[in-house]
């Protein structure tokens, strides 16, 4: 455990981003929300972080980088809801909080979180150090499409 961090930990209203917004079908979007360093909210390349769109309110994964699949140590959650993809990280209070970014429009900013992961299926959970954001997708009216979480690995850092 990296317990010698706590001081640094927390979750906070992320007041400075605005939601993002696909003016036509979320589908439509991906490409730009998976490599364009206009969406960041981390400042840092999309190839050092985890990008994933979530579709609507089960939160269905829509797009995933290389960051993300490298990750997860595994494929094959395309099209899965976030909670079916990723049992294992359900009592963390992750999905909760992407519930909360759907449903009231605020984006989150969260640093240095720890998160418990199964890289593989049948492997044993491994804690992982991680700064995220998550932020609202907008469709063309305004209502909510999806939330777009970028995270960053931190814990090769917080071990060092």
């Amino acid at each position: 455990m990296i317990n010698r961090l706590d001081e640094h930990r927390g979750i906070t209203a992320a007041g400075g981003f605005a939601p993002l917004v696909a003016t036509r079908d979320i589908g439509d979007s991906l490409e730009f929300f998976m490599n364009s360093p206009s969406v960041s909210g981390l400042g840092l390349p999309s190839s050092q972080t985890c990008r994933v769109v979530l579709r609507g309110p089960d939160l269905i994964i829509d797009a995933a980088n290389e960051g993300f699949v490298r990750a997860a140590g595994r494929g094959g959650f395309l099209g899965l809801p976030s909670r079916e993809a990723f049992p294992e990280v359900r009592g963390q209070g992750y999905f909760e909080l992407m519930d909360q970014v759907y449903q009231t429009k605020k984006p989150l900013i969260g640093f240095m979180m720890p998160i418990l992961f199964q890289p593989r299926k049948g492997a044993p959970m491994e804690e992982h150090m991680t700064d995220f954001v998550y932020r609202p997708i907008e469709d063309g009216t305004g209502q909510v499409a999806g939330v777009f979480v970028e995270s960053y690995n931190r814990t090769e850092w917080a071990r060092a």
